[in-house]
């Protein structure tokens, strides 16, 4: 458990800004198969688990597993109802709940776009945040997925 601090509101506020600003942005960097980038949100000793249980430690892991994805795999994260906990100026907890959409880019789009190639899902992350030289980074990330819907309904 993180220790607390007081924290002003004001001060509270724009640390979860810059925290919800690096949720944000590791979403949409994933999504834009910008894993480099993706990647570089974590702390040098920053891990992943992946809903599977798989534990990723370090950028370069994350890097890794992230590249041997199928490049024919869109995907969209929508994030909402980030909930901050365990705030500090250094640290704080972050879960954000995630809906999960994905398709395959070689399945031509029609005028409602590609159709899901796989069940929806929602879940979420479970980020523990820390500050430094770089500014914020994602220390540790637990993702789950907590409820799907079938492809076909």
């Amino acid at each position: 458990m993180m220790q607390m601090t007081q924290l002003t509101d004001s001060r509270r506020l724009v640390i979860e800004n810059d925290c919800r600003h690096l949720i944000a942005r590791a979403a949409a960097f994933s999504d834009a198969n910008d894993h480099a980038a993706f990647a570089g949100l974590f702390d040098l000793d920053g891990v992943l688990v992946r809903p599977d249980g798989t534990s990723l430690a370090g950028p370069a892991a994350i890097l890794a597993a992230y590249q041997s994805r199928p490049a024919h795999r869109v995907t969209r994260h929508v994030l909402s109802g980030t909930f901050f906990s365990d705030l500090s100026e250094a640290e704080c907890r972050a879960t954000s709940q995630v809906t999960l959409w994905v398709c395959d880019s070689r399945v031509p789009a029609g005028p409602l776009g590609r159709p899901l190639s796989q069940p929806l899902v929602l879940g979420e992350f479970d980020d523990w945040l820390r500050v430094g030289k770089q500014g914020w980074r994602i220390a540790r990330r637990e993702a789950r997925f907590l409820i799907h819907a079938p492809l076909s309904l």
